[in-house]
Parts: C-alpha cells; sequence; structure tokens
C-alpha cells in the first residue's frame, strides 16, 4: 500500500511542477509516508542564482536559507532570514548578501578551521561567485562580497586563492580587472587597498604580486577624469596606511604623482590630489629611507613650479599644496628636508602666513 502512495505522490509531482521546493507542507508529507532521506553533494551547475530564480515571482512574502557543509555532509553552520513581499529583483539581491555574509562569518568562526573553510571555497566554487558579486553586483551586494574575500585573507589558504601563484587564471584580479566595466576595475582596486590595510603580510603579498600596477595604469591614462580621480583618492586612502605608504614609496608612485603635479593639461583637482598623496608619502619618518633624494627633490621642485603659478589667485590647489607642506614639516627631517631643499619651499609657506589676501589668517588659526 505504502509503495502505491508513494508511486502517485511521484507521478502527481511529475505532472504538476516537476520538482519539490522543500518547503515545510511538502517535507512534513515527506516524513509522515517515512521516506527515507539523505544528504548529497549538489551539482555544482546548480549555482545559487540559478536556485534562487526557481522562486523569482512568487506572490506573497519569501525567504531564504542555507545548510553548510563540508565533504563528509557534517553541517558547519545555517542561516535563514526573511525576505518579505519584495519585487524579484531586489529579493535576489538579499539573497545574495545574506549568502555573501554568510560566508564571511563562516570564515570568521573560531569553531572551523580557516584553512579547511577555505577549501570548501574552492570546492564548491564560491570565490568565481564571489568575484561575480564585486564587479557585477549593486553596491551592497559587492559591500558584502568584499567583506567576504577580506574575512577569507585571514588564512593562507584563503591567501592563495586570492592571489594564486600561476597570474594566467581567470580568477586572478589582473585578469578580472582587464575584462571588466571601469565601475568593476574601481571595486577590485577598493578590494586592494582594504586588503592592503588588513595586514602587512596581505600589502606584502600584494606588491610581490604586482598588483599595484594596476593603479599605476589608471594614473597614466587621464583620458578618464573620474577613473583617474577615484584611483587618486584610494592612493590617498592607501597613503594613510603606515605599510602602504611604504610600498607605494618604493613603487613609480613618487614620479607619476610628480609628473601630474609639473603637467599644466592636467585638471586642477586632479593636481591637488596628487600633491596631497605626495605630502603623505613624504611625511614619513623613515622618508631618507623609504624614497630617495633625486625623487624628493623632484617632487618639491613641482610645488614650487605651481606656487609660482598660482602666488596671486586663491584657489583650492594652492591651500593643498600649503597643507601638504604641512604635513611633510611635521616630522623633524621631513622639516630638514623643507629647509635644505634646492626649491624654496619654506619660502612659500612664509609669504602665505603674511599674506594680506586672507591665507595668512587661515594660516594661524
Amino acid at each position: 500500500m505504502q509503495k502505491k502512495v508513494l508511486s502517485t505522490v511521484r507521478e502527481s509531482a511529475i505532472l504538476s511542477k516537476v520538482g519539490c521546493y522543500n518547503t515545510v507542507s511538502e517535507l512534513e508529507m515527506v516524513k509522515a509516508l517515512g521516506v527515507q532521506a539523505r544528504w548529497c553533494r549538489a551539482p555544482r551547475t546548480r549555482r545559487l542564482t540559478q536556485m534562487v530564480q526557481l522562486c523569482l515571482g512568487n506572490p506573497g512574502k519569501g525567504g531564504v536559507g542555507a545548510v553548510v557543509r563540508d565533504s563528509k555532509g557534517a553541517v558547519l553552520g545555517s542561516v535563514a532570514a526573511g525576505l518579505s513581499s519584495l519585487p524579484s529583483g531586489e529579493r535576489l539581491t538579499s539573497v545574495l548578501i545574506v549568502y555573501l555574509r554568510k560566508v564571511s562569518s563562516l570564515m570568521q568562526n573560531a569553531d572551523i578551521d580557516a584553512n579547511t573553510a577555505a577549501k570548501l571555497v574552492v570546492e564548491y566554487e564560491i570565490y568565481s561567485l564571489l568575484l561575480d558579486c564585486l564587479v557585477n553586483g549593486n553596491e551592497q551586494v559587492a559591500t558584502a562580497s568584499t567583506e567576504a574575500i577580506r574575512s577569507l585573507a585571514l588564512s593562507s589558504k584563503g591567501m592563495a586563492i586570492i592571489f594564486p601563484a600561476n597570474g594566467n587564471g581567470a580568477t586572478h584580479l589582473s585578469n578580472l580587472a582587464a575584462r571588466c566595466s571601469s565601475l568593476g576595475r574601481i571595486r577590485i582596486f577598493a578590494l586592494i587597498v582594504k586588503l592592503c590595510a588588513d595586514s602587512g603580510p596581505v600589502s606584502s603579498t600584494i606588491y610581490n604580486s604586482n598588483l599595484l600596477s594596476l593603479l599605476e595604469a589608471e594614473i597614466v591614462d587621464t583620458s578618464d577624469m573620474l577613473m583617474t580621480f577615484s584611483v587618486l583618492e584610494l592612493l590617498y586612502e592607501l597613503s594613510e596606511i603606515p605599510h602602504g605608504a611604504k610600498f607605494l614609496s618604493k613603487s613609480t608612485f613618487l614620479q607619476l604623482l610628480t609628473s601630474m603635479i609639473s603637467n599644466t593639461t592636467v585638471e586642477s583637482l586632479l593636481r591637488s590630489r596628487a600633491i596631497m598623496i605626495s605630502g603623505k608619502l613624504l611625511s614619513s619618518e623613515s622618508i631618507r629611507t623609504d624614497v630617495d633624494e633625486s625623487s624628493i627633490n623632484a617632487v618639491f621642485s613641482a610645488i614650487d613650479g605651481r606656487f609660482k603659478l598660482l602666488k596671486d589667485q586663491d584657489s583650492d590647489e594652492f591651500e593643498s599644496m600649503l597643507e601638504a607642506l604641512g604635513q611633510i614639516g611635521s616630522y623633524v627631517q621631513g622639516a630638514e628636508l623643507l629647509l635644505s631643499s634646492p626649491a624654496p619651499l619654506a619660502r612659500h609657506v612664509v609669504d602665505a602666513a603674511f599674506d594680506r589676501q586672507g591665507r595668512g589668517k587661515q594660516l594661524f588659526v
């Protein structure tokens, strides 16, 4: 009799909706019939987004739930969240955010070995999904993906996933940046900066992987002002991080910034940011060991040239130069460099301090 009932249920399911959605009522029916069920590995082709889209468009409130298992089927964690009555697009976004946050918390779970969690990321191709969400998702999804990737970088296995030894892989950040949109590139650059901020070892890996060259290329190409300005903003953020500033000083960034400051065809907004970043890089106590003297003098000469051009102008660029010199002079070594430089930068500061046009009042406040 039981076999006949099961056969009827199976036939009915095939004729109606070709599958089971694992709703409470459906699972209660399976339990009531005494059907033996066991966990099995889901096919790799069943991506999260594909599974989510099966229920999009259904009326009423929605929800999302997931169980994370290792390769043997042992439960590592679970998550469930309500989605309310959202449009299909917003529902998918909410599901992705819940999923990405769970991945992030899984990486930080003290009860789970970090390398084991990283292995699951590879085994179930989660990292590819993280990158896809980073470059193609909306702002909320991209932020959640960034946090998950930062959590992944906490382990040595995770570092090997993010920075593979083989630079030809599709998930290598440089290759991904080469084939995505300008917004996607900015998000990748922002991820690199945040990873640098997390730890010195990660910064070393990024420097050795030559990933900073991605930002260098965007500075050289000033055809897209918005892109260049966005990269400069990220560089300014990186220059405020001690180990980040150290690696920037060792690269060609200072020379590129010097060229931008000297270039009269560059927008004033970009020059102002380049000046501020240069001031940050040269305001370190280890300036003499991190930067050679010729590079320092080149920056000073470029700033001196801009001072002479803007002497009678009350511009934001002028104020940026004064602020940059103030940052450099805040350290004894920086002050010595300013006073001994062939470019009379100290004189410009004194002139500005006693300027009757209003700058002097601002300097002495």
